[in-house]
């Protein structure tokens, strides 16, 4: 997992081994710093949610509302909350130039 927060927005990037992961219920997590921890994870709830508590940033997304990660588009899911923007999509690594 990848994570870039940028101009009130958190970018998070996923490879396929951590997608498929949370839709069986798991959760991927990364150290940002030395002192805070980003987990993102798959919920039954109808609404996505960020959350921050000492050290730790949550991100909980509906497993009905994530899409499938296309060619063309890698995005997963994608919402705003407390004046972020919140954007989860496919890690496609780097392309060949």
């Amino acid at each position: 997992m990848k994570v870039r927060l940028a101009d009130g927005e958190m970018r998070v990037r996923l490879s396929t081994v951590e997608i498929a992961g949370l839709l069986e219920g798991g959760e991927a997590t990364v150290a940002v710093g030395d002192t805070v921890l980003v987990a993102v994870r798959t919920t039954d709830d109808a609404e996505a949610r960020l959350t921050a508590d000492l050290g730790r940033i949550s991100i909980d997304l509906p497993r009905s509302k994530m899409q499938s990660p296309g060619p063309d588009g890698p995005l997963i899911h994608q919402f705003s909350e407390q004046g972020a923007a919140v954007v989860v999509e496919l890690d496609l690594g780097r392309r060949p130039r």
